[in-house]
């Protein structure tokens, strides 16, 4: 039932959501940003704010397109 959701408050989400776990991130809790050269402005679902345990596989992922686009050009 939606009252049993953790988050419910009322008024909709208002802060950042984490890319991965799709959880809030508080203001007193660390982030990371992530940006993937495929999806610079965040369309894709990609670029954004990571909780800092959840950006770890995703910035190597990034870091490793990055790389890789180096290399054709």
């Amino acid at each position: 039932m939606y009252l049993d959701e953790p988050y419910f408050s009322g008024g909709g989400q208002s802060g950042p959501v984490c890319r991965s776990c799709k959880a809030p991130i508080h203001k007193n809790e660390r982030f990371t940003r992530i940006t993937f050269v495929n999806d610079p402005d965040g369309t894709k679902g990609l670029t954004g704010e990571y909780h800092d345990l959840c950006s770890k596989p995703f910035a190597s992922i990034a870091d490793a397109l990055s790389s890789l686009g180096r290399l054709w050009r």
